[in-house]
């Protein structure tokens, strides 16, 4: 199995995961002490490092009504020996518990490494577009 294939598998388990709502197999592939930029506050997570650290995903996942929906588009991996590079567009849905439906396109970008043979996310960014009409506020109204 070529490297790329079991990036690209690690990435598909990741989203899996999500979609199941299964916070422990979503929070593996991520190394200890990973920077996590993700789409909610706090600007920033250092992923596993207490309680200020942690990659809450049971109280997000507990927002969603069922299964949530997650796929990623346009995925490329970058590769060598021991440090990888994913950047893909990920699509959302999902039905909220306040009745509310999440439909939105963003941008998300992984950086892995390959420590003791494995796979680990080391980064993970994601984020919208931002308006520049004077608004500021974020695209999350676009489409693939």
């Amino acid at each position: 199995m070529t490297e790329e294939i079991k990036i690209r598998q690690l990435k598909e388990n990741l989203n899996r995961a999500i979609r199941e709502k299964d916070a422990e197999k979503a929070n593996m592939p991520f190394a200890e002490n990973c920077v996590l930029f993700l789409l909610a506050p706090p600007l920033k997570i250092r992923f596993g490092t207490g309680d200020e650290g942690l990659n809450n995903l049971e109280d997000w996942f507990s927002t969603f009504e069922n299964r949530i929906g997650l796929e990623s588009k346009e995925l490329e991996i970058t590769c060598n020996n021991d440090m990888a590079f994913i950047n893909s567009l990920e699509h959302l849905t999902g039905k909220r518990t306040d009745g509310s439906e999440t439909n939105v396109w963003f941008r998300e970008t992984l950086c892995l490494r390959k420590i003791n043979d494995e796979w680990k996310i080391t980064h993970q960014h994601q984020s919208f577009p931002m308006y520049m009409d004077g608004t500021d506020k974020a695209a999350t109204d676009l489409e693939h």
